[in-house]
């Protein structure tokens, strides 16, 4: 990834949001029951994207974190780990 990352998000319905991530837009779906204990959905959206931006992985149209999940599982620990140490940092 080069430079910050501009990114907004808005929630259409639970578990669905629109997001821009730098110019383009997302429609990402979070299914009931995934996600890291203690983390709000978008929040959690927020923290995938920036890892995959990260890992410049590119972004389709829609993106079903599900999938993006069973093909990565070590994401959730990574993402726990980050929203962990951050919280650390404000404490």
């Amino acid at each position: 990834m080069t430079g910050p990352l501009a990114l907004t998000i808005v929630t259409v319905v639970d578990g669905e949001f629109d997001v821009t991530v730098n110019d383009q837009l997302v429609r990402v779906f979070v299914p009931p029951g995934l996600g890291v204990a203690g983390v709000d959905d978008e929040t959690f959206v927020v923290q995938v994207l920036t890892v995959l931006a990260e890992r410049a992985t590119p972004l389709p149209s829609v993106l079903d974190l599900a999938q993006v999940v069973a093909r990565q599982p070590q994401l959730l620990q990574q993402i726990s780990d980050t929203l962990d140490n951050d919280e650390a940092d404000t404490v």
